[in-house]
């Protein structure tokens, strides 16, 4: 278990960004998703590599920056 609980809470946290996230670019396919977000946040591993917590904490950041 990571520092964000138990499965079921997590996922639901990292579901709901990546949602938020979707939805600003929906003409884009989940890897495309994925990778600008990895770009746009500056990780130097992609999100799909990270523990949940530090994932989740490179979607809040961005959704903090608005994302654009």
């Amino acid at each position: 278990m990571t520092l964000l609980g138990p499965p079921d809470v997590r996922i639901e946290m990292i579901t709901e960004l990546l949602a938020v996230h979707w939805s600003k670019h929906p003409a884009e396919r989940l890897g495309q998703l994925m990778e600008n977000l990895t770009y746009r946040v500056g990780a130097e591993t992609p999100l799909w590599l990270l523990e949940d917590d530090e994932a989740l904490a490179f979607l809040q950041r961005d959704s903090e920056g608005d994302g654009e």
